[in-house]
């Protein structure tokens, strides 16, 4: 048996706000297992989702996503925005040199090309 908690986070009075909403009992981590818990509990509080980009919730195969469009196809999930932005600033000093200069490249033709809609025809062409 695996005990956890539920938290959530709320913006108020300027502030933002995180509570402990539930302690939960859970047979094992899995995301099933989670995704049961969690939407047992979102239920009771009648409250909405949100989470980290991490496999087990934001997966393609057998994640807490892939649970929650299994039961709600209709539903739209959107990985949280900070926690790419994050990774991407722990990593982006590992780039190598050459992928460097590529982006910086990529990033120039774009200039060059966003700013003119003749050059931007004549790239069509090409």
């Amino acid at each position: 048996m695996i005990k956890t908690c539920i938290l959530v986070r709320y913006y108020k009075n300027g502030k933002c706000i995180t509570h402990l909403l539930d302690l939960v009992k859970m047979l094992a981590d899995t995301a099933e297992n989670m995704y049961k818990t969690f939407i047992e509990c979102l239920k009771a509080h009648n409250l909405s989702y949100c989470s980290d980009n991490a496999n087990v919730t934001m997966g393609k195969m057998n994640s807490f996503q892939s649970h929650l469009i299994k039961n709600n196809p209709n539903i739209f999930v959107l990985g949280c925005i900070y926690h790419s932005a994050h990774l991407i600033a722990n990593h982006a000093d590992e780039l190598p040199k050459n992928m460097e200069s590529l982006m910086h490249s990529v990033y120039s033709y774009y200039s060059y090309f966003s700013r003119s809609p003749k050059r931007q025809t004549i790239l069509e062409e090409i």
